[in-house]
């Protein structure tokens, strides 16, 4: 049962990579509006009904999802 163990965590420990490896490449990019074709600026006009006292949710929801 120990050998089972021994195994399983040398399988973790050779699967993980190595993170002091000089490697910079990036995972994702950030494309500009212009690569992409989206266009999207979230303007908030905040009154006296809608702001961040009376309604805590208002910041929420700032960004833009494209599937």
């Amino acid at each position: 049962m120990k050998w089972c163990f021994g195994i399983i965590f040398l399988i973790a420990l050779i699967s993980c990579d190595n993170i002091t490896s000089s490697k910079n490449t990036l995972l994702f990019l950030n494309p500009t509006s212009e690569e992409t074709g989206v266009s999207f600026q979230n303007t908030l006009n905040p009154s006296d009904n809608l702001n961040i006292l009376d309604y805590l949710y208002y910041y929420n929801g700032g960004g833009t999802a494209v599937g």
